[in-house]
């Protein structure tokens, strides 16, 4: 289930349905939009599921025309016909704000177990000089 401000287009940065189908848009314009960190993982697990013709669903990031990078999460369903793949068809959601969110709350995550880890550190030390000085008179 898509979050409450994750934002379905119908228009893309890649251009709508009607224009792909009528061929008015360069196919490759997805590849080369794709994050270069994630092109290689997403256009292999593209390929594998049009070959294995799978439901799926991906996350992953591209870069919107103008430079900014956007987070999306396609849900595809791979149109099969006479046991032959014949295409795709699916839907990108924008889960920019989502992905903020997480990166939000795993770096309080992270800056919760460092204060954690530096208050035991200074509770184990405070009984080890308490300790310390206690058994010094003996």
């Amino acid at each position: 289930m898509a979050s409450p401000t994750a934002r379905t287009s119908r228009a893309t940065p890649l251009g709508t349905a009607t224009a792909w189908r009528a061929g008015a848009i360069d196919p490759a314009l997805w590849q080369r939009q794709i994050h270069p960190d994630d092109r290689e993982r997403v256009l292999s697990l593209s390929s594998q599921a049009v070959r294995e013709r799978p439901n799926h669903a991906f996350e992953y990031r591209i870069i919107a025309a103008d430079g900014h990078i956007v987070w999306l999460r396609n849900i595809v369903n791979v149109v099969v016909e006479n046991d032959t793949a014949q295409g795709i068809a699916g839907v990108s959601v924008d889960i920019t704000d989502q992905k903020s969110v997480e990166q939000e709350r795993d770096e309080l995550a992270r800056a919760l177990l460092n204060a954690y880890e530096k208050e035991r550190a200074a509770i184990a030390r405070e009984l080890h000089d308490g300790l310390g000085s206690c058994l010094r008179p003996l």
